[in-house]
């Protein structure tokens, strides 16, 4: 598809979303959780976090700040092929 005929839809709002990590937890630990409770994910600092278009993997990027509020730098845009890839994990 041509960018001229995407124009048309340049003001269609998506839905992002971002992923810091996961972790699968027991239903009897979540009823433990209070304010302060560490909840440990199943990636280490400084990896990238996974960027979502309407619940389809797009990117990977960073977390940095910029004007006191979180923001990603995206690092890689996925092809088709590591998309697929990632879909079968």
């Amino acid at each position: 598809m041509k960018e001229e005929e995407l124009v048309p839809f340049y003001n269609v709002p998506v839905n992002t979303y971002y992923e810091l990590g996961r972790a699968k937890v027991k239903l009897r630990d979540i009823l433990k959780w209070s304010e302060g409770s560490v909840l440990k994910l199943d990636r280490l600092s400084g990896e990238y976090i996974d960027v979502f278009i309407e619940n389809q993997i797009f990117a990977r990027g960073e977390v940095i700040i910029v004007d006191e509020k979180f923001s990603i730098r995206l690092s890689q845009i996925l092809t088709p092929d590591e998309i697929m890839e990632y879909n079968i994990e």
